[in-house]
């Protein structure tokens, strides 16, 4: 069962004609609490691309708690056409193309094109730069689309490519949502029209109802950093950390985190109330410790006493058990952090020794406390 109080989700952005993956990096800021990654299919044929999109959804579906799917114009078409609706946990189609017949049939209208004519030919070059196939007009018409995700639809008034009447009855078939911007094209690209999309898809966020999210590290998290770790509170637990914390110390910290092996090191920012207010990660030892990794942990100390260290330690621990070949994880706890221990033990860890002595901060010999967790299943070595 996962830990509902702190998920790990994902936003897969899908680009639209002439796009690339690269765009995603415009919907980092817009969604801080998850990790956004761009679908960068190769296919040349919408029944390859739509599979490319189905394996790689079918992919982090088995990763992230949820998916959130972001489409741009024949994006969106290639997302419904791969059936993908039932792991998607919200949508946000943008300038959708979702009746790719009638787009079909409305450009061979303009070229003077008809049926009998584009199934002699088998594919026709227009002047306007669309190539025209009577095998993709019989595949789009004999491939039955179903989409039953929730579903934000943003359309551009002065949209010169998908009338407003396919827009509206996608939007009442699919009891989906429909925000208009007045004066908007196809595509969304102005400086003004960025800006109406920020807003849209802020307004139309579901609220995040769980305690925290895990997410993956972000070269812009430097400032975070810094302002969760220029705490002698926070790092009164932790090992030697440069203090004052700047940014510039969180940029040399994060150049290492973003470059590490992905398979020894899992590390991930804490993000509630839409910032970056801690950290917890696991390193994987070496050699006969190979399946085993020792944890860490901190936390903004303005988030303290919420549950969310709790909710982010239980839900790492049931991923690396869940998707790596880990069998135990270890935390050593300084022996006065009774918050720590209590962490620990709420999440399942027990405690297996005392030792005395054993790190030295400050010119101070510390004694520490030995928890683990080992992974409850049988174990095939």
């Amino acid at each position: 069962m996962k830990n509902k109080d702190a998920k790990i989700k994902v936003v897969y952005y899908v680009h639209g004609k002439g796009g690339n993956a690269g765009e995603c990096e415009h919907y980092l800021s817009l969604f801080p609490e998850c990790d956004v990654m761009g679908a960068d299919y190769q296919g040349a044929t919408p029944r390859d691309i739509s599979e490319e999109i189905k394996r790689e959804v079918r992919r982090l579906d088995s990763v992230y708690d949820e998916i959130i799917l972001v489409a741009n114009s024949i994006g969106a078409y290639y997302c419904i056409n791969a059936g993908i609706s039932d792991k998607i946990a919200e949508a946000f189609f943008i300038s959708p193309l979702v009746d790719m017949e009638r787009m079909i049939t409305d450009l061979m209208g303009y070229a003077g094109i008809d049926e009998a004519t584009l199934e002699r030919l088998g594919e026709v070059d227009t002047d306007f730069g669309e190539k025209l196939s009577w095998e993709y007009l019989c595949y789009v018409r004999t491939h039955q689309l179903s989409w039953s995700a929730p579903t934000h639809v943003l359309y551009g008034q002065n949209d010169a490519m998908i009338p407003a009447d396919t827009i509206e009855r996608f939007v009442r078939d699919h009891n989906a949502d429909l925000t208009v911007m007045p004066q908007g094209e196809h595509w969304f690209h102005t400086e003004e029209q960025m800006r109406f999309l920020d807003d849209w898809i802020i307004s139309k966020k579901t609220a995040v109802c769980e305690i925290c999210s895990l997410r993956r590290w972000r070269k812009s998290d430097a400032d975070s950093l810094a302002r969760i770790l220029n705490n002698d509170r926070v790092q009164k637990y932790l090992g030697m950390l440069p203090f004052p914390y700047t940014e510039s110390d969180g940029e040399k910290y994060l150049d290492i985190i973003l470059n590490v092996d992905a398979n020894t090191t899992y590390c991930y920012a804490i993000v509630a109330d839409g910032r970056v207010v801690g950290n917890v990660g696991a390193i994987r030892g070496e050699g006969i410790r190979g399946r085993s990794a020792d944890i860490g942990y901190y936390l903004d100390e303005k988030y303290w006493g919420r549950g969310i260290m709790t909710a982010s330690v239980g839900r790492l621990a049931e991923y690396l058990f869940a998707h790596t070949d880990l069998i135990r994880l270890s935390a050593i706890v300084f022996a006065d952090n009774k918050a720590s221990g209590r962490v620990l033990e709420k999440c399942g860890f027990v405690r297996e020794g005392y030792l005395k002595s054993y790190v030295v901060k400050h010119d101070k010999a510390i004694d520490v406390l030995i928890y683990a967790k080992i992974k409850s299943t049988e174990i095939d070595i």
